[in-house]
């Protein structure tokens, strides 16, 4: 309250002149803080600069090297690609060798069992027909034996 009363006491021009006074001090205050920081900051950054072009150049180096092992990376696994296709490929013509393989020895078994049954269809049609002949040539020899009785 007493401040209060202090303040009040003075006139408006004195107090803008104090005002601004303190403004000013302010002012210089924080410029001269503003300066020390920038310089801080300038040395800190050239400092960090002469560390970044150190730094860029491992970074430079270290992505060279990169590139190189990536490339080479890439190398192996286009070969290495390459390398599984031709044995998936290589695979694949195996498959359709013993499949063709497999398919001709089923044929080769089915053509057998055919030619088997009709042979031996064909050879029992012949027991047959030599059974038939055979009993038809001794009824005929009976036949005539006989009618050669009854004749003589």
């Amino acid at each position: 309250s007493v401040e209060y009363t202090w303040t009040m006491n003075i006139d408006q021009a004195t107090w803008e002149q104090i005002t601004a006074a303190h403004e000013l001090q302010v002012a210089h205050i924080v410029v001269n803080h503003w300066k020390a920081f920038a310089k801080h900051r300038l040395d800190a950054l050239r400092v960090k600069n002469a560390e970044n072009a150190e730094f860029m150049a491992k970074v430079q180096w270290r992505t060279v090297l990169l590139h190189k092992v990536l490339k080479a990376w890439k190398i192996y696994t286009a070969w290495h690609q390459q390398a599984y296709q031709e044995k998936q490929e290589a695979k694949r013509k195996r498959a359709r060798y013993l499949v063709a393989q497999a398919t001709a020895a089923h044929q080769f078994f089915v053509l057998r069992g055919v030619w088997h049954t009709w042979r031996c269809r064909l050879q029992e049609r012949l027991h047959y027909q030599r059974r038939a002949a055979h009993a038809h040539a001794q009824y005929q020899r009976r036949m005539e034996a006989q009618t050669f009785q009854c004749w003589s």
